[in-house]
């Protein structure tokens, strides 16, 4: 059934970025894009709009001279160390004007999505176990737009597709499972057919039966772990690209720089490069999200940027914000897709992950099981989804190689120290397209890595106690 369909009217929202000072030093604190809020008509009305611009900047200055001064008493208190204290606050930029228009057309059709949403989440009548299930469809048609007293004038277009899929069963030790998967596209006309995602909806739906059957992990493990597939995405996702990681960050605070520390130094396993593309439309048939020819400060980025190389950190990405070991900028700041904070962070384009000397995707269940065998382990496990609401974890027999789904509520991720040296690095290579941040990106990863010394604690389910009412299609 549909329970909500809406489609919002064209709208306009915006805000003004005020800083007081010189390049050298001024009024931003946090070095982050910060701006003030402005009350935009939801109709063309230059008055309306001037009236509304105005009243934020007014805002925006005032809030900048408080904070202007709380930084100078704080620097004044704080004295930075010299390498530091000789970085400018913001990098000066050349006049650009780049005005895009949208290559494809962002078509609505609300009937069609209707019927979509309808059809596939009847794929969950025949599981009658399943409860809270649901399929939702959401989306942004989106023009970004800057102006900055420095000449830069840009429009760029943009948009984004969810699909996602969420349900829930109850185990058969009596604890509350759910799960769930989603689908980041740019387009509703990238939205597979009705066939194809009830082909993904039903194989969901097996996953999740077959969670509700699963015997939760009955012992401490301390060994290798074979990722595969996304998991290696969420893996290398998690310890590389964040504020602090690849991407440079700045901060007043005395605390840790994140990777900075490690400028230089061998940071992954040394059969693994990392690279940045920002020209490539395509990975082998695959379309990816993460080109894009100018930045959101105006700066074209270098086609291809190598961050890792042979495991030693060689460069951060940045915008116009120098950071100490990335004094300029690589023209990383990128458009948020958020109406409710339309502003620049800096960003990723297409990360690929390379490996040398990668073995056969085939012969890694192999390598796995050899390496659990020499680690004294009875037994070895394969992680094959972590991004979802619940892991997608298999344990596989030494003797046989069966593979037995179970669940766990002590699972670790696995840190960057961890990838130093990996057991093994599949030579398959898998792309995902992925929204971080509300900004189009892609990643290039070997479709499978073996992680020694992983730790899976015995799992504690919770359980609760059977419901006094069975759910309507479980009567029958």
């Amino acid at each position: 059934g549909l329970m909500l369909s809406n489609v919002s009217p064209w709208q306009m929202s915006g805000g003004t970025q005020v800083l007081l000072g010189d390049y050298q030093r001024n009024s931003d604190v946090q070095y982050q894009e910060q701006i003030a809020p402005a009350q935009l008509p939801s109709e063309v009305d230059y008055d309306v709009i001037r009236r509304g611009l105005w009243e934020s900047s007014d805002m925006m200055y005032k809030y900048a001279l408080g904070m202007m001064a709380q930084k100078m008493n704080y620097l004044q208190q704080n004295p930075l160390p010299s390498e530091e204290a000789a970085l400018a606050d913001m990098q000066p930029l050349p006049t650009v004007t780049r005005v895009q228009e949208r290559p494809e057309a962002y078509k609505i059709d609300q009937g069609v999505l209707e019927r979509l949403v309808t059809e596939v989440s009847a794929v969950f009548n025949e599981y009658k176990e399943i409860y809270n299930s649901s399929v939702a469809i959401n989306g942004l048609e989106v023009d970004m737009y800057r102006l900055t007293t420095e000449g830069v004038q840009l429009k760029e277009p943009g948009g984004y597709v969810s699909v996602t899929v969420s349900a829930e069963v109850r185990g058969d030790d009596g604890s509350n499972l759910g799960d769930s998967f989603s689908l980041s596209l740019l387009n509703p006309a990238e939205i597979p057919s009705v066939e194809e995602l009830k082909e993904r909806v039903k194989a969901f739906a097996e996953g999740l039966m077959q969670l509700k059957a699963a015997p939760p992990v009955a012992e401490y493990y301390n060994g290798p772990i074979l990722f595969e597939g996304g998991a290696v995405a969420t893996v290398l996702a998690n310890n590389l690209l964040y504020r602090g990681g690849l991407i440079a960050a700045r901060s007043l605070m005395p605390m840790g720089r994140g990777l900075a520390d490690q400028f230089g130094q061998k940071i992954m396993d040394e059969r693994l490069t990392v690279k940045n593309y920002t020209n490539k439309k395509e990975y082998n048939g695959t379309p990816l999200y993460g080109y894009y020819e100018m930045d959101g400060d105006g700066v074209t980025p270098e086609a291809e940027m190598v961050l890792v190389e042979k495991g030693v950190f060689k460069k951060m990405l940045n915008g116009r914000i120098p950071a100490l070991k990335a004094p300029e900028t690589t023209g990383s700041s990128r458009f948020m897709m958020s109406p409710q904070s339309p502003t620049l962070v800096t960003g990723t384009g297409t990360i690929h992950v390379q490996a040398e000397k990668g073995v056969a995707h085939e012969k890694m269940k192999k390598l796995l099981i050899k390496a659990a065998k020499a680690a004294g382990q009875s037994c070895a496990y394969i992680v094959r989804g972590i991004s979802g609401s619940a892991l997608v974890v298999y344990r596989v027999d030494l003797k046989d190689g069966k593979e037995t789904r179970v669940r766990t509520t002590g699972f670790h991720m696995p840190e960057l120290t961890k990838l130093l040296k990996l057991v093994a690095i599949s030579s398959k290579e898998e792309v995902m397209n992925y929204l971080p941040n509300a900004y189009p990106a892609s990643m290039i990863y070997p479709a499978g890595m073996i992680v020694d010394g992983m730790v899976i604690e015995k799992a504690n389910p919770k359980t609760e106690k059977e419901p006094a009412l069975k759910l309507p299609r479980q009567r029958d």
